[in-house]
């Protein structure tokens, strides 16, 4: 433990303006982060070379060359943490919880919270606007609702259509340039 607390730097714990090591020179983290920006070439692994990307390129030093240590995992690291799944169920309940209408002009979800929040609060033209907007943007949820049941409907089609493993649940297809419509 007494080891790990002077080689580990953790971005929440360990900044560049609190870290008594570096005033000293002694942090490990910037005295390998200055070697790794005066050196031509870097060898990382997946693992660091993806928390680079996942943070904009904030953790590596501008490099022109690069070796990827166990790159043979690289492609399935890269799909696993760069990628997300959704289904219809999941945006459909993030939709709602946004606004959903209960009444005339009455919404629950985060913005029937700001509604309820504001109602007796705020001047009456102001509280106008607002609920214009409200209802405007709950016209825009029911329109994405549309457009999800339209995308998921295609989709279905498109794997029934092109899966090797037809009618299952859990279906996996590899979009490659055959596929692609």
């Amino acid at each position: 433990q007494a080891l790990w607390s002077k080689v580990s730097a953790e971005s929440e714990t360990c900044t560049a303006d609190r870290c008594r090591y570096r005033e000293r020179g002694r942090c490990f983290f910037y005295r390998a982060r200055r070697a790794a920006e005066r050196a031509h070439l870097i060898i990382v692994n997946h693992a660091l070379l993806l928390s680079d990307v996942a943070v904009e390129n904030r953790v590596l030093p501008d490099y022109r060359y690069l070796i990827i240590d166990e790159a043979h995992h690289l492609e399935a690291n890269v799909t696993r943490q760069l990628s997300f799944q959704a289904d219809q169920r999941y945006v459909e309940r993030l939709l709602n919880e946004l606004a959903r209408p209960v009444g005339v002009r009455r919404y629950t979800g985060f913005l029937g919270d700001v509604l309820a929040r504001c109602r007796g609060k705020i001047p009456p033209e102001d509280w106008a606007v607002l609920e214009g907007h409200v209802h405007g943007i709950q016209r825009e949820i029911e329109a994405a609702l549309t457009n999800l049941y339209a995308f998921f409907s295609v989709l279905s089609s498109f794997l029934n259509e092109h899966s090797p493993k037809r009618g299952e649940y859990n279906q996996r297809l590899r979009l490659t340039s055959g596929l692609r419509i």
